[in-house]
Parts: C-alpha cells; sequence; structure tokens
C-alpha cells in the first residue's frame, strides 16, 4: 500500500533544506535564517520527525579516508522466481560489505554499493557471490566509484523558491587519515544519528565533552567527516529516486565543466557518480513524478546535443540497505 503524501509549507521545507546543508545545527541558528522562534522551529522538527518525514540525520563520511573503495555492482537476474530473488537480496542485505543495496526498474534488477579494502577483498566477496547464485546472474556491471559529489536536495523547494548549492566531495583521497580508536567510537555513533548531543556522544564514547567536541573538529579538518545531512522520507515527500547515465563524445574540459556546474546548480540533481568502468556521466536525481524526470531529461539533451551519445534511465525503487559506515570499522 502507498503511503499518503503530506504536504509541507514553505516554513518547513525551509527546514529541511538547513536540516540537509548541516544536520547538526542548533534549531537558534535554524530559527535565525528561517524567521521564526526557536521553540517553533523544534516544535516543527519534532512534528516533522513523529510523522515519518524526517527518518533521520546521518554524517557524510569519506571512506576513502577510512581506507575503502567504493565497487558498484548492477545485477540482472536469470529464471529466478520471486522467491529466489528473495532470497538473492536477503542475502546482500545481510552481508556486512554491502553498504547500499536498491531495486531497479529498467534493463536492471539491482544495484549496490560494496565495500572493501582492495580489489583482492573485493574479489573474495564477488567469488563467495557467485558460488552461490552465479547461475541466476544473466548480466552484471561491475566499477568503481572513485568521488560522490553531493548536493543540497533542492527537490524540497517549490518552483520559483530560491536555491542554495551546497555539495560535500565524498572519495578521490589516496590518503587514509590518522584516526585512533576513540575517533571511530565518536563515528560510531554520529554516522547514523548526525544530530547526537555532545554530551550524549561523551556519555557513549566514554571520553569528555571537551574530548569529543575536539575529535569531531579535528575529523572534519581532515575531510573525514564531509557534513552532517537530513534523511528524508521519499514515499511521504511523494518523490521518485532516478540514476541516469550518459554516454558522451567531442567532449572538452570546458563541456565537462559544464555539465557539473549545471549538476551543481539544478535542485532535482542530488548526487553526481564519478566511475572507472561506468558510464561517462552519472547523476542521481529526486523528482515529484516522472513529467517531471522527463522534462529535466529533455532540458539536458538540448543543453549539450553537441556531446551527448546516448542517454539511459534507471527508478531506483525500493531502497533495502544503507549503512553509514563500513561495519567492520565499528570499534566498540
Amino acid at each position: 500500500m502507498q503511503e499518503k503524501h503530506i504536504k509541507l509549507d514553505f516554513k518547513d521545507r525551509k527546514i529541511l533544506m538547513e536540516l540537509d546543508m548541516d544536520a547538526r545545527q542548533s534549531a537558534s541558528s535554524i530559527a535565525k535564517k528561517v524567521r521564526l522562534s526557536k521553540d517553533v522551529v523544534n516544535y516543527r522538527i519534532k512534528r516533522m520527525e513523529s510523522l515519518g518525514i524526517i527518518k533521520g540525520y546521518y554524517t557524510v563520511l569519506d571512506v576513502s579516508k577510512l581506507g575503502y573503495y567504493n565497487f558498484r555492482v548492477f545485477l540482472k537476474f536469470y529464471n529466478v522466481t520471486p522467491e529466489k530473488e528473495a532470497e538473492i537480496i536477503s542475502y546482500l542485505h545481510n552481508h556486512p560489505r554491502v553498504g547500499w543495496l536498491v531495486s531497479v526498474d529498467t534493463h536492471w534488477d539491482a544495484n549496490m554499493l560494496v565495500w572493501a579494502e582492495n580489489m583482492y577483498v573485493f574479489r573474495r566477496f564477488w567469488n563467495d557471490f557467485l558460488k552461490l547464485y552465479k547461475n541466476y546472474l544473466e548480466e552484471k556491471w561491475i566499477s568503481i566509484i572513485t568521488e560522490m559529489v553531493l548536493f543540497t536536495r533542492g527537490f524540497m523547494l517549490e518552483e520559483g523558491e530560491k536555491y542554495q548549492p551546497n555539495k560535500q566531495v565524498v572519495g578521490g583521497s589516496e590518503e587514509v587519515a590518522d584516526i585512533d580508536d576513540a575517533d571511530y567510537r565518536i563515528l560510531n555513533v554520529i554516522a547514523s544519528n548526525a544530530r547526537t548531543p555532545i554530551i550524549e556522544i561523551a556519555e557513549k564514547t566514554k571520553l569528555s565533552a571537551k574530548v569529543v567536541e575536539y575529535r569531531i573538529k579535528k575529523m572534519v579538518e581532515k575531510k573525514v567527516i564531509l557534513g552532517f545531512k537530513l534523511l528524508p522520507n521519499l514515499d511521504l515527500l511523494g518523490v521518485s529516486y532516478y540514476k541516469v547515465h550518459l554516454t558522451l563524445h567531442n567532449m572538452t574540459g570546458a563541456k565537462e565543466r559544464e555539465l557539473m556546474t549545471y549538476a551543481e546548480m539544478h535542485p532535482n540533481i542530488y548526487i553526481v557518480d564519478v566511475t572507472v568502468g561506468g558510464a561517462d556521466f552519472e547523476i542521481e536525481l529526486l523528482v515529484k513524478n516522472i513529467q517531471q524526470f522527463r522534462g529535466i531529461v529533455d532540458d539536458i539533451k538540448r543543453r549539450f546535443a553537441g556531446i551527448i551519445r546516448n542517454i539511459e534511465s534507471f527508478n531506483y525503487y525500493k531502497e533495502y540497505k544503507w549503512v553509514y559506515i563500513p561495519v567492520d570499522v565499528k570499534r566498540s
């Protein structure tokens, strides 16, 4: 049964946008920006949490700084019953190296991100998977996401409302950060709840509040922590999640920068994936309906007609798993 969409007013949408830009900022800080009292902002946030519009808040971590690669795998199943497909999804869902898993509605059936320290670790994961399910795979596509550029979720604004782009770049680092067990304990707390108060983090990590504050600041400086974001309920907001792969030709550095600028300034484009072995340019979009999605794709075709050879799109219609930090990094 589809969840009923909830209509938000301008102030609620502004609060959500502020939380998406920095989920750790105080209610007082948000209140100044949206021109409401602190108490009203707190009330509105708690109301949206209770309605399920806000599912949570997470910390954007650069897992490359923790020594991990993002292996991206598309799967097309072969001759599977609904029961067998559920079994495969369950296996991947329960595997500690799978950080993200979705069902796809187009050529592919599933997409996942796998965390591994190197290609040999990934190969062991992949070989274990193939031993069980090779006969149920018609096709696979494996690539490495070297950078993931995240933007503010501008879909929450209505047409004509001002969009303020903000981005974090996950990946692209060749150096592993120097962080210790205490840092990992802090990350373990705030990875899946970015608004956890400092005092609560201190209690859970057995560190002092001052030490916690200092260590979070240092991890931000080292770019292990890239930001703190909102996790909205897309179903309740009536939003669909699409992926678009662009195959390009006649590409120049100037055109590539123009494409990236277009993505950064567009309120519906949420992520740009930079890959080895993937498409030439990959974007992920959050849209209110298929008409809006097709309008954006048509706009891209018009603006970049001279460099686009082909466009392939996917609908991510069901998300099974999203873990914010590699499981075997979660030290206690």
